[in-house]
């Protein structure tokens, strides 16, 4: 694949298909050689450190050219001011060429680039914010999952990420049965992977806890307690699976699909 100089485009062919057939030249009868005289859109908004797309509502807000569906066309405006509308035959793709001298308004490039500049930081924020939040969403979805189902396996669930919300200390849910009362940390990630420091760190994060609820740790401490993480999948690494059995006397690991109820 070779780039053109004149016009910036790619192609595959021996020479480039927008300047070297006579069927591109405009209506005029200009000449072949003519084309040097003349840059592309890409490469007048290299030139004057634009995006394509900011040039292009630079052109529009100035009335040089239009968005005719999938074209770009030449106004009345835009002709006058050197502007020549091209046709690839091979393609069948109309396009625009500017004159090398075009001069561009200097105050609109400004204010053109400052909105793009708003627009993406906005939008940036508010993929990070859509994705944060639908984070948050799927891992509650599974929180209230996980306490259904232990409550049909006949455990008391106490929903303690529900109720303390960011202040949980990694403690998404208390279960008992019996002589159990399992510290229970729900992780529905996709492609994360959860790794031995992981672990380590909820460990350290309860027992904290515990230092700091000495009523609760009261209550609870004649009974067997262990950590209990929940995934979906298998999202272990193999050194979070090395310490879970390291420590299989105080952490346990069980994987629970969500199912349709």
């Amino acid at each position: 694949m070779a780039t053109c100089k004149q016009c910036g485009i790619k192609y595959f062919s021996k020479t480039c298909p927008q300047c070297s057939d006579d069927n591109y030249l405009t209506k005029n009868n200009l000449k072949k050689n003519h084309v040097e005289d003349y840059i592309s859109l890409i490469q007048l908004a290299k030139k004057i450190s634009l995006s394509k797309n900011e040039l292009e509502e630079i052109l529009i807000q100035k009335k040089y050219i239009e968005k005719r569906e999938k074209w770009i066309i030449a106004t009345k405006i835009g002709k006058e001011k050197g502007i020549e509308e091209r046709y690839n035959a091979i393609s069948k793709i109309k396009y625009i060429l500017l004159p090398k001298d075009f001069k561009i308004d200097m105050d609109v490039n400004r204010k053109i680039k400052k909105q793009f500049q708003q627009y993406n930081s906005f939008y940036k924020k508010e993929k990070v914010k859509t994705s944060y939040v639908e984070k948050v969403k799927k891992g509650k979805e599974y929180e209230a999952y996980i306490a259904r189902f232990f409550r049909k396996q006949g455990y008391t669930v106490w929903e303690h990420g529900k109720e303390k919300g960011k202040e949980d200390s990694s403690i998404d849910l208390f279960i008992k049965k019996d002589d159990f009362v399992y510290f229970v940390q729900c992780k529905n990630w996709e492609t994360w992977k959860i790794n031995h420091k992981e672990v380590k760190a909820t460990k350290e994060d309860i027992r904290e806890y515990l230092k700091k609820n000495k009523e609760f740790w009261n209550l609870i401490k004649r009974y067997n307690i262990k950590i209990l993480y929940v995934t979906p999948k298998e999202c272990l690494t193999k050194g979070a699976y090395k310490y879970i059995k390291e420590h299989k006397d105080t952490i346990d690991y069980q994987v629970i699909p969500i199912i349709k109820e």
